[in-house]
């Protein structure tokens, strides 16, 4: 399942994709799914969205089942909710890394989650965070996963938060590109919070480059 939250920031927009491998007992109602997406974004809103600007929020969280065979049910739910931070907010492309961690070591493509739209006040200097927003997002993240993992909505009796890997080596790179077959999905272990600032430069618009 592709999970997709999508917000704003300001005068621009976000979005944060995740993958998840399901557990069901057939195809999945567009209901069904539709509360899948609820539950996420409900945990989304309260996990990762503290700490972030008050001009940061949540629009939408669309999830996409597949079977593996062309089939899709497609689901959403729109429960936004904004970040607790008031006041002045740092450039759309700046953003806080989480650094997914996986039970199995290879070369390139390791995942990661880009959170834009945070106050000044989360700067400690021009390159990385303050210490207490670093700890305080650790620990949301690592709640964020296991609330994820514990889902059992209606029509789901397991949720897996993880990633897709589509492409052998380089092979996103390549013309055309070479695809696994099957892609492989990989459970998250862990997640590690950079304390060093990182950036989009996508956020702030190609009338800009």
């Amino acid at each position: 399942m592709r999970v997709a939250v999508q917000g704003s920031f300001s005068d621009t927009t976000w979005v944060n994709v995740f993958w998840l491998k399901v557990i069901t007992s057939g195809t999945p109602t567009g209901t069904q799914v539709a509360g899948l997406a609820h539950s996420f974004l409900a945990d989304y809103n309260t996990s990762l969205m503290p700490g972030r600007s008050t001009a940061c929020q949540t629009a939408q969280c669309i999830c996409q089942w597949n079977d593996g065979s062309g089939g899709m049910v497609e689901g959403a739910d729109a429960t936004p909710a904004p970040g607790d931070q008031a006041g002045s907010f740092l450039s759309a492309q700046v953003a806080l890394i989480i650094s997914w961690r996986l039970a199995v070591r290879y070369r390139g493509g390791h995942p990661r989650s880009y959170l834009a739209g945070w106050p000044t006040t989360a700067l400690l200097a021009a390159n990385n965070w303050q210490s207490g927003v670093v700890t305080a997002t650790q620990t949301r993240v690592s709640t964020f996963l296991t609330n994820i993992n514990g889902l059992t909505p209606t029509g789901f009796s397991s949720v897996t938060l993880g990633v897709l890997r589509q492409f052998a080596n380089k092979g996103s790179e390549a013309k055309p590109p070479n695809f696994l077959d099957p892609p492989q999905f990989r459970p998250f272990t862990s997640a590690v919070v950079k304390p060093g600032l990182a950036t989009q430069r996508r956020r702030l618009g190609a009338n800009l480059n």
